[in-house]
């Protein structure tokens, strides 16, 4: 493949022209990042990359795999002006996690765009377990978000409303930002995080702690096996699942429903007045807290 294994140089200050790279072996120049298949590292690296920030992507193309390693304690991009990263689609694998973006800095910061494809606004992959700092920034989709370390922003315009498009949180600290775009399906085993907008599929909770303060913005299925459920802002909940953890709705601002609960044993709920069960189907004896 062209273009594999570049590092950016220490003291670049852009992103996309080839000036800022050279190859792996350090023996040879760099060249721009364009559309064809592609891996670049930024590694060991402190200072700021605030220009060429925009790639020229064509049809469907993308970034094979961008690594930001522990090195890493710069700033890569700005909240106004975004490293523009999509992936490309023909390399897609969960398999091998290409088509990816993996946050690894120790330090600093990043700001994040999949806008930049010509057919489609897509990061597929994006890892984070990092010391620095993440923002996702533009209106865009992102396809699997695996946060394992680190806090993420994720601003309202970037979404991955789709059957297919999963998220999974095993730590880190995330705060999703209001939007009408609901996420699909997120997972969340670890870590403490805010949802200030819906979950159009599945929000299964197994651990850490979530706090739901999504004004009224719906909710599909809510799944609670484990871990701190604070409900505090939400519309209706089509399914909640009370089933482990605990849930404290004693903390709810507004009047919320939910359509159907299913509750067991193994849950303790803190409830509140403002909580609305319409159907509710207590497996066994039912959760703790209620009778």
């Amino acid at each position: 493949m062209a273009n594999e294994n570049q590092i950016l140089r220490t003291n670049a200050t852009g992103f996309s022209t080839a000036a800022n790279w050279v190859q792996i072996d350090g023996s040879t120049a760099g060249t721009d990042v364009t559309d064809t298949d592609n891996t670049r590292v930024i590694n060991a690296f402190d200072g700021s990359i605030t220009a060429d920030l925009t790639p020229t992507f064509g049809a469907d193309g993308g970034l094979d795999y961008l690594r930001i390693n522990s090195a890493c304690t710069g700033s890569i991009g700005t909240s106004a002006g975004p490293i523009v990263a999509p992936t490309d689609d023909d390399l897609y694998s969960l398999v091998t996690t290409r088509a990816a973006v993996v946050y690894k800095a120790s330090g600093g910061a990043l700001y994040l765009s999949g806008n930049g494809g010509t057919t489609e606004d897509l990061i597929h992959i994006y890892i984070q377990n990092s010391g620095g700092r993440s923002f996702f920034v533009g209106t865009w989709t992102a396809r699997h978000v695996f946060l394992e370390g680190g806090p993420l922003q994720v601003i309202g315009t970037v979404g991955s409303e789709s059957a297919t498009y999963d998220w999974y949180w095993s730590g880190g600290n995330a705060d999703v930002l209001d939007s009408s775009t609901a996420i699909h399906d997120l997972t969340i085993v670890g870590g403490s995080h805010t949802l200030r907008r819906g979950v159009s599929g599945t929000l299964r909770i197994a651990g850490g702690t979530v706090t739901i303060d999504a004004g009224g913005r719906a909710f599909g299925t809510i799944e609670v096996l484990g871990g701190n459920v604070i409900v505090r802002n939400c519309g209706t909940v089509t399914t909640f699942n009370a089933l482990g953890g605990t849930v404290d709705e004693s903390q709810s601002q507004r009047l919320i429903t939910y359509t159907t609960q299913n509750d067991g044993a193994g849950c303790t709920v803190i409830p509140s007045p403002n909580i609305t069960r319409g159907t509710r189907n207590k497996w066994g004896t039912g959760a703790k807290g209620l009778t």
